[in-house]
């Protein structure tokens, strides 16, 4: 159960309302998250510039999802896990695909080394070594996309924490549990 203020659409007003009316354009609905941040334009704000700046960087749309899932998977945010497993799949990737690279093993050794990095930042609080960011350039990626990836890891920080404390309610199918294989 939601624990923060939530406007529902039909209760949207002013800025907020205008908010809506273009996420809606975008999704076709407004989802929970939004719904939820709403209660605070600042942090609805906040997340929808992020990700506005983001599009514009070097990473495509399926590097964009990668790190995501990378963030929400070390963060344990079923949510926003279960959101960017979605926006793979609209990035066209496929499930196992998907499901290979939060293991680690899949067989796009770029997509493997951008899972990795994101979650060694993470782990270290983004004190990585020269051996870190060498794997990372070595797989394909520049020093430029650094940046970028700490830029997606602050907003998906923002989203994963917000979906903690708020209890937000999944509102679309749920991301598989990840399950290692055996070697």
């Amino acid at each position: 159960m939601p624990r923060l203020k939530y406007v529902k659409p039909d209760q949207a007003k002013g800025e907020v309302k205008k908010i809506f009316d273009s996420i809606k354009k975008d999704f076709g609905a407004i989802p929970n998250i939004f719904q939820g941040m709403a209660g605070s334009p600042v942090a609805l704000k906040a997340y929808l510039a992020l990700n506005e700046i983001i599009n514009e960087g070097g990473l495509s749309e399926a590097e964009q999802e990668i790190t995501r899932i990378a963030v929400s998977q070390y963060n344990n945010c079923e949510y926003c896990l279960a959101a960017h497993t979605g926006g793979a799949k609209s990035a066209g990737m496929k499930d196992g695909e998907i499901m290979d690279i939060r293991r680690g093993n899949g067989s796009n050794e770029k997509y493997n080394a951008l899972f990795w990095f994101t979650q060694r930042i993470m782990e270290t609080s983004g004190y990585v070594s020269d051996e870190d960011i060498n794997k990372f350039t070595d797989a394909g990626y520049t020093k430029e996309n650094i940046p970028e990836v700490i830029t997606i890891i602050a907003q998906k920080t923002l989203s994963n924490y917000f979906n903690h404390v708020h209890e937000t309610e999944l509102d679309m199918p749920k991301a598989p549990e990840l399950e290692m294989q055996k070697a």
